[in-house]
């Protein structure tokens, strides 16, 4: 009898250990989720997006409600940008004034900004669980692979822009 309470002593510590380990590997994912993510918002503009198996990751404008001076709900006015897969938020972060994204806390209610600012905001979107964390994981190299295109051929076109209007500038100057 005492060396069954011992091994169940003995499980219950082990199991503790466990847990503890988890909780603290759970935060992990969610910092090096939020890094990354942070990271990847630096890198691109608001509608960029990538396609990794079938699912969309994107950057978008969020916002989400807060109260106008009579306590009524109203979109945040600013709002933040975002990295999404599918409806699922990884991360909101702002810049700061050298152009580096910090995490931001939007809360639970999450939508897009309307293009039209006469239409309301849904607040369709979700945090992103800790499975979207670990399937993000897996495929954040692919992710990033995915966005390059959209990167590269933006800076092709400002780079052709900007040397057309160069160019302009000579023939008025010149």
């Amino acid at each position: 009898m005492a060396s069954d309470l011992a091994r169940a002593i003995t499980a219950l510590v082990a199991l503790d250990r466990e847990v503890e380990a988890r909780q603290r590997d759970r935060r992990l994912l969610r910092k090096a989720t939020e890094q990354v993510a942070l990271l990847l918002i630096e890198r691109t503009r608001v509608g960029d997006q990538a396609i990794v198996n079938g699912v969309v990751y994107r950057t978008e404008q969020v916002t989400w409600p807060i109260e106008d001076d009579n306590g009524n709900p109203r979109p945040h006015p600013y709002g933040a940008r975002a990295l999404l897969r599918d409806d699922k938020v990884l991360v909101v972060g702002e810049r700061d004034n050298r152009g580096r994204a910090t995490a931001v806390a939007g809360g639970p209610r999450l939508g897009c900004r309307a293009q039209n600012a006469a239409e309301p905001v849904t607040y369709d979107l979700h945090v992103a669980s800790d499975d979207d964390r670990l399937v993000f994981a897996q495929e954040v190299g692919a992710v990033i692979e995915a966005f390059r295109p959209t990167v590269a051929a933006d800076a092709d076109e400002l780079r052709a822009a900007s040397a057309h209007l160069v160019d302009a500038l000579v023939r008025l100057l010149g």
